[in-house]
């Protein structure tokens, strides 16, 4: 019995389409994020987070600079299609809670833009532009989209592009 094992390395022509983050990354919201990170997380890998309460860093502070009375549109940090929109179906406060206990911007299923947004078996997400966006990791019977801020901090594709 012959057994072998299929090991798959992640280039960056694999995902992100070739490309990389936007340059405008690095100052979502006015926040301070690390490019290199964004970079890393989103366009070479398929296993691992940016550190867990990144969003609480003093430099990025995501809640502080998000309008609790509106929703938000998150966009592809690579490719800059949406991605998330919230908090729609809880409130601000429930949704930064939530997000906040767990160490990642937490989406629930209404809050998805579900045709840009691809879950794997074993609950691996990532956008249709093939950026690394984190994993689907149900919270109560109900789906958590658990979703690394920096891969979600792009801007909006200009209607030329």
């Amino acid at each position: 019995l012959l057994l072998s094992s299929r090991i798959t390395t992640v280039t960056s022509s694999d995902q992100c389409n070739g490309g990389a983050p936007m340059e405008s990354v690095v100052n979502f919201l006015g926040a301070s994020i690390e490019y290199d990170l964004a970079d890393r997380i989103c366009c070479n890998n398929h296993v691992f987070a940016e550190p867990s309460g990144y969003l609480e860093q003093p430099e990025i502070m995501f809640f502080d600079r998000l309008d609790p009375t509106v929703e938000t549109v998150f966009y592809d940090s690579v490719c800059g299609i949406p991605l998330f929109i919230a908090p729609r179906g809880r409130t601000f406060d429930d949704f930064a809670a939530e997000s906040i206990y767990h160490g990642w911007p937490s989406f629930r299923p209404e809050e998805i833009v579900s045709e840009n947004v691809k879950i794997y078996n074993g609950g691996r997400m990532e956008s249709k532009c093939g950026t690394h966006l984190g994993h689907n990791l149900p919270d109560g019977g109900v789906d958590r989209y658990c979703i690394d801020l920096v891969c979600m901090a792009g801007m909006a594709m200009s209607s030329d592009e």
